[in-house]
């Protein structure tokens, strides 16, 4: 769910070309309300509406998911090869992402929120929050991350009460 403070301007052209881009793809999306927000998620306070996707997933513990699934196409037969070296010279970035994880047993919401404001999500994972959102372009060579991922801090932001 992506969230808009009170007393901010209604939606950005950004914005909406971002609704028509997500509609052109046949992502579904619902616009909401102050109210509909609270429905959804009652410890969010603040708002003024958001959008939310209905047909979007979160795994709350993908590590998991994965050894679950890892295991099941190994008992299929799946064989794991490496393929030889390419001779071929790529050249790469990295854009390296931040996050930070609370322990938190009794979790404030039920899905992935961002403020749009703050620009980060919220996550809810298996007893704890993930509080995500900073992108380092270029980290190989950048200083920048360790000072970024201090913007991050758990569990308390603007909108959310726990």
């Amino acid at each position: 769910m992506d969230n808009h403070r009170k007393g901010a301007n209604a939606a950005t052209d950004f914005q909406i070309r971002q609704r028509r881009l997500r509609c052109n793809y046949g992502v579904s999306q619902e616009l909401l309300s102050a109210s509909d927000v609270v429905q959804l998620e009652p410890r969010l306070s603040g708002f003024e509406g958001g959008l939310f996707f209905p047909k979007a997933i979160n795994l709350s513990y993908p590590g998991e998911v994965m050894r679950l699934l890892s295991s099941a196409v190994r008992r299929a037969g799946t064989e794991f090869v490496r393929a030889p070296e390419a001779m071929t010279t790529v050249q790469l970035d990295t854009e390296r992402g931040y996050h930070i994880e609370c322990d938190m047993p009794g979790l404030p919401i039920e899905r992935p929120v961002c403020p749009t404001a703050y620009g980060f999500y919220l996550c809810p994972m298996q007893d704890r929050l993930r509080v995500a959102g900073l992108v380092d372009p270029g980290a190989a060579v950048s200083s920048v991350g360790q000072r970024n991922a201090r913007r991050l801090s758990c569990p308390s932001r603007p909108g959310l009460s726990h």
